[in-house]
């Protein structure tokens, strides 16, 4: 498929904390690919998913179609549709809390700007658990990996996107946004593609 978006969305590359989990499987692949389908993806764009399972890119790419076909409303999808989608998928293995982990985030986002030629937009989705949104803000901020708005040119920038209840009382969800340290864009719920139990 010869993707035509529109031409002032920025190359982007969105990474997916908890890449091996529900919340991936049911939910955002699903939207993803009913996106990439839409045309209404960035180009160029990648993910990255990132979580501890030790899984390859083609067994990720496997399991993230299952999600598809069972969870996407407009079901089975077909070869000639998936394949150039998933080619843009690939896979992180790493401890969240490694500083590892995040230095081999790093390399990877900079060898896709490399390929493109240019300065992407870097999207950070963490699709874990709350009490893990802080330290994986500060692991970004210290990898160097949480850019701000205006660093670079237009675009080349680093959003951070969490999901709902951001904590279990108000004092909690507080306490959660004091300890990421700065702005992050919060989804109430994920949605958009799939079709539901």
């Amino acid at each position: 498929m010869r993707m035509e978006t529109d031409p002032h969305w920025e190359p982007t590359i969105l990474v997916i904390f908890g890449a091996a989990g529900d919340l991936t499987w049911r939910k955002l692949v699903p939207a993803l690919f009913n996106l990439y389908l839409d045309r209404q993806l960035p180009e160029p764009f990648a993910m990255i998913g990132l979580d501890q399972q030790e899984l390859s890119d083609d067994r990720l790419r496997r399991h993230l179609r299952e999600g598809v076909e069972r969870f996407s409303r407009r079901g089975t999808s077909k070869d000639a549709d998936w394949a150039p989608f998933a080619a843009r998928l690939s896979y992180v293995r790493g401890d969240l809390c490694d500083p590892t982990t995040y230095a081999q985030l790093g390399e990877r986002l900079t060898k896709l700007d490399k390929e493109w030629h240019t300065r992407s937009q870097h999207v950070y989705y963490l699709a874990v658990p709350p009490f893990l949104f802080g330290s994986i803000a500060t692991s970004l901020g210290k990898a160097g990996l949480a850019r701000e708005p205006g660093a670079h040119r237009k675009g080349a920038r680093a959003r951070l996107v969490i999901e709902k209840p951001l904590g279990h009382d108000l004092e909690s969800a507080r306490a959660t946004a004091s300890h990421i340290g700065y702005p992050v864009l919060i989804k109430a719920a994920a949605g958009g593609g799939g079709r539901g139990k």
